[in-house]
Formats: structure tokens, sequence, C-alpha cells
């Protein structure tokens, strides 16, 4: 019984990441899926200081909170790119402003 009950749950549980992860390739954000949180795109950004927060856009469109994250700061985000080159993955948080700032304007 107890077994039972283990192994349904060890098989929802591993459901809901596939899924999750499914979900994500599916929406375009394999990338803020890689993003190990770092913080070493907040050392090159320069307009950190005005509230634009690379780290930040990445969390909240994992947390599907962009919009709060632009509402903060993170609609000055001017696509320089450093935080690209800075990113041990060569994760990209500005094409997540390009792609939010693209469904504001439609």
């Amino acid at each position: 019984m107890f077994l039972a009950l283990y192994t349904s749950c060890v098989i929802i549980c591993v459901g809901l990441l596939i899924y999750s992860i499914v979900f994500q390739i599916i929406n375009k954000r394999l990338q803020v899926m890689l993003c190990t949180e770092c913080r070493q795109c907040m050392a090159v950004c320069p307009l950190l200081s005005k509230g634009c927060n690379p780290m930040e856009i990445m969390l909240g469109a994992k947390i599907d909170q962009l919009d709060q994250v632009m509402g903060q700061g993170g609609a000055l985000c001017v696509s320089c790119k450093k935080c690209q080159k800075a990113c041990p993955r060569g994760l990209a948080p500005f094409e997540e402003v390009e792609k939010w700032k693209n469904l504001n304007l439609e």
C-alpha cells in the first residue's frame, strides 16, 4: 500500500516537472529555465542603479510576473547585451524585455 502511494506521488511529481519543461519550451522560454541566478549579469548592467535588474527580469519571466518587474525598472533595458556577455551560459535577459515590449505594443 505504502509503495503504491509513494510510486504514484513520484510519478505525479515527475509528470509535473516534464509538463513544466515542455510548457517552457513551447512558449520559447528555455533560456529562462536555464538561468541559475548567479548575479553575474547584475555586475555589468549599466542601468542597475536606475532599477533595471537583469536577474530580476529572468526571475519575473520564470514565475510569470514580468509585468511587475518591468514596472519596477526592467523596461529601462536598452539591450546593450552586456548581460549576455557576462552570463556563463550566454543567456540574454534583454530578449525577455524585447518580447514583453512587443507583446505590449500589439
